[in-house]
């Protein structure tokens, strides 16, 4: 968690992808969606500056949706991706959850969400068609 090479997921994406693909990055709050211009507390982002030196897989998270974002962007013919991002997660039964295009908690104010929702959800999300658009 705090040695090693961590920018394993750009890596993966740059050398596993030669032919179209779905890819279903799983993301954290702490990394901002830039098109829904969302707004950070100083205190959340001054928090989260520090969290991209200490934390590699913090900073290689927040490399890979800026990859995606940036260089496969929205209409890429043979590339299709959506970010997850996640609050806190937990060990739980699955609960009812909702998806939203932006976040509606802050890094501190999060509400705890279970692995096994998270694995529903992405599985919906790959067989779906309808749930993979929106």
């Amino acid at each position: 968690m705090y040695g090693g090479d961590a920018t394993f997921v750009l890596g993966y994406r740059k050398e596993q992808c030669p032919r179209p693909r779905k890819i279903i990055l799983m993301n954290t709050g702490g990394v901002q969606n830039p098109d829904c211009n969302e707004k950070r507390k100083w205190y959340a982002a001054g928090l989260l500056v520090v969290l991209r030196y200490v934390k590699p897989l913090h900073r290689d998270n927040e490399a890979a949706a800026k990859h995606l974002h940036r260089k496969i962007g929205r209409n890429n013919n043979n590339i299709e991706w959506r970010s997850v991002r996640l609050d806190p997660l937990i060990n739980a039964p699955i609960p009812p959850y909702e998806t939203n295009e932006s976040l509606i908690t802050g890094i501190f104010t999060g509400r705890p969400t279970s692995w096994a929702s998270v694995a529903q959800f992405m599985t919906k999300l790959i067989v779906d068609a309808e749930i993979w658009r929106k």
